[in-house]
């Protein structure tokens, strides 16, 4: 850069300084005027820039006297403006610098990590597909995937006091999602992003559409099929515009408790590799239930059975407390067309069981045989095990299988960060301490069926 572009860039600089400023003073909900902390961060950050610039013109300028008495000295190095040295640095951000921006550097630190490939990989995906156009998931992996708030955090668990550069880091991580005065998981181990749990009992991640949010909700627009018509020569188009409609899914706080040994807590390869275990299957064991019968009411996300049952796309079966082969073709065949070819099965392993009995003649009643593909297929579609459905056929009233596109039709929302409290020495019965301690670990999620025609539910008639 030359002498009058650095100038210009401290001119810019101080610009934002002012801005920054200005904006808090004429804050009214700020009684003191003061930055937030992320202002605080910015401000710094611009303060930086200027004196690294100022430096930079006061060796361009020594050049140039040099060069006028008959010696140059060697050019010297660029100020490090815009240079990821360390690629969890967030200081090497530029201020209101693009997500896409943010996003490169957050893929470049996942590269770094010592970390699984199948993890860095997740990890990738999740910033890539879901990020915001401000770039916060991919602050957040910044933040939370450092060496350094990663020691902080096995600090933390060990009762160590944290050291200047830890707390900084710590910081940064609460400003990035808002977690108040908790942990926020490191990126490597948190289940609202890896999601390691995931497993046949509690299928929906794999066939939903998973979406990952830095807020506290998810708005999906849905629009029907525009109804186009094969017209006269010179006839006046009709108004064919689809019926707009908007779905809101709000994401609602769910919470367990860990226990673990200090010892544990010294060995922190191995207590990782244990907390990701235990709070990921927790978690996919508490959102196996509330994604098939969740009430959608109070702080409950709605399940997939809840948002079916009673609407038109419950299908009974044709006799009364009975389920025969029939009735899976007829709900095959009450699904739309259009949904069809993404379509897969949802169902208790019981009602598996059952559809297996009814193939006597060595899949000439199923097309497919069970067990034929991976997952297992069911006339051609994938079957999906989930452990919260009903699971007797028998029993009048009972929705027993499911048949549809979830991606069109299901969405799970995801707050991202799984954010974890300690808490001190767990008592004996004589109220002293044992060597446990715990942590209470909390996250956010939503789910709610966004098409009720992309998906067709069976139900045993009464």
């Amino acid at each position: 850069m030359t002498i009058d572009e650095l100038r210009a860039l401290i001119r810019e600089c101080a610009d934002q300084m002012r801005a920054l400023v200005t904006a808090a003073e004429s804050d009214e909900t700020r009684d003191d005027g003061a930055l937030t902390e992320p202002e605080a961060a910015d401000f710094a950050t611009l303060e930086r820039w200027i004196e690294q610039a100022d430096e930079k013109i006061k060796r361009l300028e020594a050049i140039d006297v040099a060069a006028e008495r008959g010696g140059v000295p060697p050019e010297p190095s660029a100020p490090n403006i815009n240079r990821n040295v360390d690629p969890f640095d967030m200081s090497q951000i530029r201020f209101n610098a693009p997500g896409s921006e943010i996003r490169a550097q957050a893929v470049t630190a996942i590269e770094s990590m010592q970390a699984p490939d199948a993890v860095r990989s997740k990890l990738t995906d999740v910033i890539e597909r879901n990020d915001t156009r401000r770039g916060d998931l991919a602050r957040h992996a910044l933040v939370t995937g450092s060496p350094v708030y990663r020691e902080a955090f096995r600090a933390m668990l060990a009762g160590e006091a944290l050291t200047a550069e830890q707390n900084a880091s710590v910081g940064e991580a609460r400003a990035a999602i808002g977690t108040g005065t908790g942990f926020t998981a490191p990126i490597t181990i948190d289940p609202t992003v890896l999601h390691i749990g995931d497993g046949s009992s509690n299928p929906y991640r794999q066939v939903a559409n998973v979406r990952t949010v830095i807020n506290g909700q998810d708005s999906v627009n849905t629009l029907a099929s525009a109804a186009f018509s094969f017209d006269a020569e010179g006839a006046e188009v009709s108004d064919d515009t689809p019926a707009d409609s908007t779905v809101t899914i709000p994401v609602h706080k769910a919470q367990g408790s860990v226990l673990y040994t200090l010892e544990s807590a010294q060995d922190f390869v191995g207590l990782e590799a244990d907390l990701i275990e235990a709070i990921s299957m927790g978690k996919d064991d508490a959102e196996a239930t509330i994604f098939t019968t969740g009430s959608g009411t109070g702080n409950n996300p709605e399940g997939v059975v809840t948002a079916l049952a009673g609407s038109a796309s419950e299908v009974d079966t044709a006799t009364t407390a009975t389920f025969v082969l029939g009735d899976v073709y007829a709900l095959r065949n009450a699904l739309p067309p259009r949904y069809r070819p993404n379509a897969s099965w949802v169902a208790e392993q019981a009602i598996y069981s059952d559809i297996r009995q009814f193939d006597t003649a060595g899949g000439a009643g199923l097309w497919t045989t069970l067990g034929n593909g991976d997952p297992d297929q069911l006339i051609g579609k994938s079957a999906y095990e989930a452990s919260a459905m009903d699971n007797d056929s028998t029993n009048s009233g009972d929705e027993i299988l499911i048949y549809g596109d979830f991606y069109r039709g299901f969405r799970i929302v995801d707050r991202i960060g799984l954010t974890v409290e300690p808490f001190m020495h767990t008592g004996t019965t004589a109220n002293l301490p044992n060597g446990t301690k715990g942590l209470f670990c909390y996250w956010r999620v939503g789910s709610g069926v966004t098409n009720v025609n992309a998906l067709r539910m069976l139900q045993v008639a009464a």
